[in-house]
């Protein structure tokens, strides 16, 4: 029997290095031709793997499973109020799976917000582990997937009246294309750096400017076509009101919100999720 769960989704950009002459769709395809046996690699202590790595007319479909060798299941008996341990197979473990959807000629990625299933950053390292392993001329690669801000983020930093401390961390753009660089990621550049981090705070009493400085900087990243913005946060004190409060960028991610055919125990259908994971993406090629 199925249901119907509502999914968020959002949208990623793509930054591989080194940049000189990176073939995104190359990536995906190292990906693909690895057996499925061996898309598998641990990332900080989980284990991720890739069931599906599927090619579109248009991209790549891609489920990422993610679980932690050490959970169990236990069951609980709603009859007897007794309970019991789920027992697994040598190999197998408790996962939950993501779902996504990347076009690499646009550098984009549309993906499944899964509650407590494996996050972008962390599906980029395990694709980039994977390649890696399996393509030795692929030893320097890294590959980062970075959040692309809504502008509803811009609004909400000219919102504040005062700004007393301003955060930022960068990823390292990709150095070929059309990003733009700014003056931290010159320095993070020339430092053969993979990410900077940089807060600010104003002078007692004082308030950042919302035009020059870092904040300048977080709005500039934001704005770009492909952002390389890790993460930014804005604390102040906003119009209209006395205490303070602060802005984070992960909040306000390009996304939308998806019904989706599932059978009874909410794992989604492919093809619903496809359908919208597809749907989203098209909107920014």
């Amino acid at each position: 029997m199925s249901k119907t769960v509502v999914r968020k989704i959002e949208l990623f950009a793509m930054h591989a290095h080194p940049g000189d002459d990176i073939d995104y769709e190359e990536i995906f395809v190292r990906l693909h031709d690895v057996p499925r046996a061996q898309r598998v690699v641990r990332v900080r202590g989980i284990v991720v793997g890739f069931p599906i790595v599927e090619p579109l007319k248009e991209g790549w479909f891609i489920q990422i499973t993610e679980g932690d060798p050490a959970d169990s299941t236990l069951i609980y008996d709603q009859s007897t109020g007794g309970t019991r341990e789920a027992s697994l197979g040598e190999a197998e473990i408790i996962s939950q799976a993501t779902h996504m959807v990347v076009t690499p000629s646009a550098r984009r990625a549309a993906v499944e917000y899964v509650r407590r299933g494996i996050k972008a950053p962390f599906i980029a390292q395990a694709i980039e582990g994977i390649v890696k392993r399996n393509s030795p001329e692929y030893g320097n690669f890294n590959l980062e997937l970075v959040a692309v801000t809504a502008p509803s983020f811009i609004e909400a930093i000219d919102d504040f009246k005062r700004i007393r401390v301003a955060g930022v961390r960068m990823v390292k753009p990709n150095a070929t294309w059309t990003d733009h660089h700014t003056h931290l990621s010159k320095v993070m550049e020339s430092s053969n750096g993979g990410s900077v981090e940089m807060d600010v705070s104003a002078q007692r009493n004082g308030s950042l400017s919302k035009d020059d400085g870092i904040v300048d900087i977080i709005k500039e990243v934001a704005e770009e076509e492909y952002p390389y913005l890790g993460d930014a946060k804005i604390t102040g004190t906003r119009r209209g009101e006395d205490s303070e409060t602060t802005l984070r960028a992960k909040k306000h991610i390009e996304h939308t919100k998806a019904n989706i055919v599932a059978n009874e125990s909410g794992h989604v259908r492919k093809n619903s999720i496809l359908r919208a994971l597809r749907s989203f993406i098209s909107l920014w090629l």
